[in-house]
């Protein structure tokens, strides 16, 4: 952990690789405790676990799945079809759920390897200014599906009037909101 708190660019996948040896640890630990402590403890581990691990698993930002599967299902009938995910970076798993060779476009969000001062991705400045950003991000061409969170709606509702969107589909996907990912994803689709 002591080396990668020296990576500029952090994520929490990189420390999956330590959490087997962190288990064999851990089990160690619980070895050496008497065999009615360490019972306690594992009840008490499983007995808090296991609502967390249910809301998570089951209920909390499942959304991002259901939308690409959604998808999926929908360029079933449109092929040729092609879709503009405006969420923060790696919010959705795209190809790996959608089966399709389509077009798909996301914001990006390269981290600031060279070090440059006032580095704003792609994503970043989205967020800073979702109507002017998305004036820009369609000078490329009109998405036959645009893909966002609901809390940025209202910078969005003239542009899906103005250019003939029209809404498909939302999908719970959070009880816990913040200024980029709102409680639902919705779906407009081009006419």
């Amino acid at each position: 952990m002591l080396v990668l708190s020296f990576v500029s660019h952090k994520e929490f996948r990189f420390l999956l690789p330590a959490f087997p040896l962190a288990m064999v640890v851990c089990g160690a630990g619980m070895a050496r405790l008497p065999r009615l402590w360490a019972l306690g403890l594992a009840t008490v581990l499983a007995v808090s676990f296991f609502p967390p691990a249910v809301y998570l698993g089951v209920y909390h930002q499942k959304g991002a799945l259901e939308v690409v599967d959604f998808l999926g299902t929908e360029l079933e009938a449109n092929p040729k079809a092609d879709v503009l995910f405006l969420m923060p970076c790696h919010s959705t798993p795209y190809y790996s759920h959608i089966h399709r060779r389509v077009k798909m476009r996301f914001l990006k969000c390269e981290p600031n390897i060279h070090g440059r001062r006032n580095h704003v991705d792609e994503a970043k400045e989205f967020f800073l200014n979702p109507t002017g950003a998305v004036e820009t991000i369609m000078m490329n061409g009109m998405p036959t599906y645009i893909v966002f969170y609901n809390n940025i709606y209202k910078h969005m509702l003239n542009f899906v009037v103005d250019h003939d969107y029209n809404y498909l589909k939302g999908f719970t996907h959070t009880h816990f909101p913040t200024a980029t990912v709102g409680k639902e994803i919705w779906v407009y689709k081009h006419l």
